[in-house]
């Protein structure tokens, strides 16, 4: 069955970095940054972008899934928000997988 991995955390955190470390440790896999699918000049919060932004997301996600070569999928973002990781999971739940959620954390050192 097919794992899907998302990567949360804060800007700064480390995300890509893990992701790149998933991609070359876990074969075969495919990695897709949420930030890809919403980089835009300039950059426009509001509820049509949004909305943009998780299709993206969710059609390229959907495409992995179906691809009978690609064991792991991983995805990094943000995700500072449940309804945003819940909203995600359901527009992918016709496909099965199995999914690993991991945020990343950090504090400041003194």
């Amino acid at each position: 069955m097919k794992k899907l991995i998302f990567i949360g955390g804060t800007m700064g955190v480390g995300k890509t970095t893990v992701s790149r470390l998933l991609l070359q440790r876990l074969s075969p896999s495919v990695w897709l940054d949420g930030d890809w699918c919403w980089q835009m000049n300039p950059f426009i919060v509001n509820e049509q972008n949004k909305a943009m932004v998780l299709d993206n997301i969710t059609h390229l996600l959907t495409n992995f899934l179906q691809n009978p070569h690609d064991d792991y999928m991983i995805f990094s973002w943000v995700l500072h928000r449940q309804q945003i990781i819940s909203d995600l999971l359901n527009r992918l739940s016709e496909h099965p997988f199995q999914f690993y959620p991991v945020t990343l954390l950090c504090e400041e050192k003194p």
